[in-house]
């Protein structure tokens, strides 16, 4: 089962004129935050008609956060982007530079050679994954220093030539330098404490072998009211509620591809999770990556969707990003190959106990693709000692 462990009791509060701003946001901040930019905006839209929530919102309520699985750091999560992003030897040298970053998310020209030293390869080689890594969210994480991160911002995010022509002549107009100003000085910037929502995002429940979902954002409803805007005289009026109109029905539809997109991810999580909800057994492999092209979305804009988002269990509350586990072969994830091993190992014959390179010529027998040293590395994280240390002594 997936580890438990405390968290932090809070609220989270978003701008609305951020979440306006960068609508994207809206698909990755959890339903409590939604709820709240929804009130905020039906205060401030005039052609909102009101905001409010109605369902049975007693099944999203509880003490969660004595539940909430392991709060993942920041290194943990971009390893994860980097293996998604990369194959081979381009994996190899992007997590090698990845280990090298300060803490501050720059990269020294010297460790980019000795990376470079160390697998044999051309700088060009190595500069190429470096750069792709700087695409990776956050953006610019292996940046050489603050003037090659800043050039980035301007062309990777702004993506205005002519503002960094101007940075690059140092001509700089004053609208430039005040653009610049909001840009991020560092790749890397220390979160604070993490606080979570009071509500589930999504409610999994078991009746007999069936399985139930609701999202807590389908129990949300605002309406838009046009008729306002027709009834109104005055072109400069009509033109403010135009543009007012113009930014509710975007929300609108934001809200309608994050609800279905939710949906479809909480559907496959079930399908493939089933015995986890059914009876608590470890987790089945799923990749982010391979249900993003099942959904037709893109690889970030999935990632975050299931951010930030937690799902109460008959077993406990976990992120949603919690269901999704690398296998260690295609067949099995990590907790079932662990039990798959301390199995074999319990039924031993203790006088010629079982060597690792014999465990997985079994468990090859059994149609896993597992080597010997896959088994070595998890039956030491079960803490049993090598074969000969299980020698039962005559």
């Amino acid at each position: 089962m997936i580890e438990n462990r405390l968290s932090l009791r809070g609220e989270l509060k978003l701008s609305l004129n951020l979440l306006l701003r960068d609508k994207v946001k809206l698909l990755e901040v959890s339903a409590y935050e939604l709820e709240n930019f929804l009130r905020e905006l039906s205060q401030k839209n005039p052609l909102c008609e009101g905001f409010y929530v109605k369902g049975n919102l007693e099944r999203f309520e509880g003490d969660f956060f004595q539940n909430l699985a392991y709060e993942e750091s920041f290194y943990q999560e971009f390893n994860r982007k980097i293996e998604e992003s990369f194959t081979g030897l381009d994996l190899k040298v992007a997590k090698e530079l990845f280990k090298r970053v300060e803490p501050s998310g720059f990269l020294k020209e010297g460790e980019i050679r000795e990376v470079s030293k160390i697998f044999k390869l051309p700088l060009e080689e190595v500069e190429r994954v470096r750069k792709r890594i700087m695409e990776l969210e956050p953006y610019g994480v292996c940046s050489k220093d603050r003037m090659e991160f800043i050039k980035f911002q301007i062309e990777f995010l702004l993506k205005d030539e002519g503002l960094l022509r101007r940075f690059e002549s140092c001509t700089l107009r004053e609208e430039d330098k005040e653009r610049i100003r909001k840009l991020r000085l560092n790749p890397i910037i220390p979160k604070p404490q993490t606080l979570y929502p009071l509500r589930a995002d999504v409610v999994v429940e078991v009746d007999g072998e069936n399985i139930y979902y609701y999202l807590y954002e389908e129990n949300f409803h605002f309406r838009i009211n046009e008729a306002y805007l027709r009834n109104l005289k005055g072109k400069k009026l009509k033109e403010f509620l135009r543009e007012k109109l113009r930014e509710v029905r975007e929300v609108q539809t934001l809200l309608n591809l994050r609800r279905e997109k939710l949906k479809g991810v909480v559907e496959k999580v079930i399908e493939v999770q089933r015995e986890f909800f059914l009876y608590g057994k470890d987790l089945k492999p799923l990749l982010l990556s391979d249900l993003a092209n099942e959904l037709g979305v893109s690889l970030s804009s999935l990632s975050r969707l299931v951010s930030s988002k937690f799902v109460k269990t008959p077993f406990g509350t976990y992120r949603l990003r919690d269901f999704f586990v690398k296998g260690v072969c295609k067949e099995l994830s990590q907790g079932e190959l662990m039990e798959l091993i301390r199995e074999l190992i319990k039924e031993e014959d203790k006088e010629k106990p079982l060597s690792d390179e014999r465990i997985a010529q079994i468990l090859r027998g059994r149609g896993y693709k597992v080597s010997r040293r896959t088994v070595t590395k998890y039956r030491e994280l079960l803490g049993i000692p090598p074969s000969p240390l299980r020698k039962k002594r005559v």
